[in-house]
């Protein structure tokens, strides 16, 4: 029994092990061995972290780590699906656009990286629940959320902008005294710095491990640890993977634009009401961040956590029947099962 438990294990480990391309390797390495080079730190610790508490004794079938990060991820997107489904019965009140925009979730252009094992999943999970919150002005579960997908990407922090926004829109109202000013002022930036606590923390591992123990000799610390502002994954990000203030501008990038531009563009002319403006801010922040910043063809992805971007095109599918917008949802499904598990580049 033991011997076919295990080979069963063997075989599907092996199966898992072929489908973990791209960043996947990194999360496993990392999950197994920890951040042994300052580039690993381009990886966030939460899904690393989880896969090795999934990983109870060193006695496994090869491609066990693959196996757990597969299910979690899968297990996450389903449970990711039900939260936006809650959240937007909450803010959309209506029920017709409300199952349109979770199945246009569920089939979104990214989903493959919501089945593989990458953060997308996590993070939508957490991002969702900690939106489902903010939406009922439970702020300090809301914060805790964001801070849980802080901990899975470094956008999770842009999770401040909940806190923020209905802030600012309360200081505006008028008979507010000068003590419920203060007291608002504080618990938003007190929030705030829940939500960035794990980015900092995470920062400040990768500055003690790799500049904290040759502190005698400057000559053979990493250039990184020698700025005013020590920050790491800015380093990596700019030095290992090219990304930068519109340093993605080139003709050679111009098909990636391409491939980026309907999820950048289709919520831009959608409406803006009071319940729906701080998702829709929100998502624009995330937008300009990738337009100026980052490689642009990673927004299909980046942005597959932002429910602005399936409301509106449930509101489109609703006023002019969406053929269109299920051929391009569907295309890109279909593209990114096919390239993205054969090592080609896919957003």
């Amino acid at each position: 029994m033991h011997a076919a438990v295990g080979s069963a294990g063997g075989w599907l480990g092996q199966a898992a092990k072929r489908m973990t391309v791209w960043d996947s390797v990194f999360f496993t390495r990392v999950a197994q061995c920890g951040y042994e080079y300052e580039h690993f730190h381009a990886f966030f610790p939460l899904l690393p972290g989880l896969l090795r508490l999934a990983q109870v004794s060193v006695t496994q079938p090869e491609g066990w780590a693959e196996v757990c990060g597969l299910l979690l991820s899968n297990i996450a997107f389903v449970a990711s699906a039900l939260l936006f489904c809650r959240l937007s019965s909450g803010v959309l009140q209506n029920e017709r656009l409300t199952r349109m925009a979770t199945l246009l979730y569920i089939f979104n252009p990214a989903s493959v990286f919501h089945s593989a094992l990458y953060t997308e999943s996590i993070f939508g999970l957490a991002t969702f629940a900690a939106m489902h919150y903010a939406q009922r002005h439970h702020m300090l579960a809301a914060a805790s959320l964001f801070a849980l997908s802080s901990a899975a990407r470094s956008n999770g922090v842009l999770g401040c902008w909940f806190i923020i926004h209905p802030t600012l829109v309360g200081l505006g109202r008028c008979g507010r005294t000068a003590r419920k000013v203060v007291r608002s002022l504080l618990c938003m930036m007190g929030y705030s710095c829940l939500i960035a606590a794990p980015l900092i923390a995470f920062q400040y591992h990768g500055y003690t491990t790799f500049c904290g123990g040759l502190r005698g000799d400057s000559s053979l610390l990493p250039s990184w640890c020698n700025t005013r502002l020590p920050y790491l994954y800015g380093y990596i990000q700019a030095n290992y993977w090219g990304v930068g203030f519109f340093r993605y501008y080139q003709l050679k990038q111009l098909p990636n634009f391409f491939l980026a531009a309907p999820v950048l563009f289709l919520p831009k002319s959608g409406y803006l009401a009071d319940d729906v403006a701080v998702y829709v801010y929100h998502w624009a922040l995330m937008s300009a961040v990738v337009i100026f910043l980052m490689h642009i063809q990673v927004a299909t992805r980046f942005l597959s956590c932002c429910p602005p971007l399936f409301w509106y095109a449930a509101h489109l599918y609703s006023i002019q029947g969406g053929q269109w917008i299920w051929a391009f949802w569907l295309s890109y499904v279909a593209l990114g099962a096919v390239l993205f598990p054969n090592f080609y580049p896919w957003t």
